[in-house]
């Protein structure tokens, strides 16, 4: 329940309390309100650029650098969204995991874990309560958003915001953050075999690890064969899709 659907709860138990008091002098108890000053004042939100959910508010998270750096070999934390012997051995066949594989890729980067994981090497527990964390549900077939990788992020320890564009994409990893980033993974998967990465046309989520001049390494949960190098204008055409340009970056 959100903070205002819970306030509006509160309001409506005064108002029936007040509506159930005996009347005063110069007035009657059908007639009684809340008053004004009482309401909640809820100022219109801002949606994802994904339309999946409501914008989640990053005003005044403390932006401190990270105090942890990840480890230099993206494939540490690799992990995918669906079964493989390596990567992920207790995985399914398939499952629109892409957003929680990706933040568990960054979770498990920096060292931390979401609620309620009680063994870390299991990789496919560890997705399932990043998705809890993220969106309540371990429902491996719904759809996530920016909005809930920010909340999953927070609600497992981690420090994370949205970052727009890929010159603030580069800023984030130039500072030792990880970016689990939207986009279509068709903007690269041209390059690679069936046998390194699932092909796939359409809303994705993926975690960039490095950048280096031209150069750009993702961890895709798709991806077969661990880590993989595109080129940044790749990355530009990943993000470019559907005009959503936008990710997390998550730090510890």
């Amino acid at each position: 329940m959100s903070a205002v659907t819970s306030y509006q709860t509160i309001l409506q138990r005064l108002n029936a309390m007040v509506g159930a008091a005996p009347a005063r002098s110069g007035g009657s108890a059908s007639t009684a309100s809340i008053p004004s000053w009482l309401a909640p004042q809820t100022p219109p939100r801002p949606t994802s650029p994904l339309g999946q959910d409501q914008f989640v508010r990053t005003s005044g998270l403390f932006n401190a650098p990270p105090l942890r750096r990840p480890p230099s070999d993206p494939n540490a934390y690799f992990v995918t969204q669906f079964y493989h012997p390596r990567w992920n051995p207790q995985g399914p066949e398939g499952s629109t995991n892409c957003g929680p594989a990706s933040l568990t890729m960054a979770l498990k980067a920096f060292g931390l874990t979401p609620p309620g994981v009680s063994d870390p090497r299991n990789v496919e527990a560890f997705i399932d309560k990043t998705r809890r964390a993220m969106m309540g549900t371990e429902n491996d077939l719904q759809l996530s958003s920016d909005d809930d990788v920010l909340r999953g992020a927070l609600a497992s320890g981690a420090q994370a915001q949205k970052v727009y564009g890929l010159a603030n994409v580069e800023r984030a990893i130039a500072e030792g953050k990880l970016v689990v980033l939207a986009g279509n993974p068709a903007a690269y998967g041209h390059r690679f075999r069936e046998d390194q990465l699932t092909s796939f046309n359409g809303g994705h989520f993926i975690t960039v690890t490095h950048m280096v001049g031209d150069r750009v390494w993702i961890n895709d949960p798709l991806s077969k064969a661990g880590s993989l190098e595109i080129t940044r204008d790749e990355l530009r055409r990943y993000m470019a899709h559907e005009n959503w340009n936008v990710g997390v970056a998550v730090w510890a």
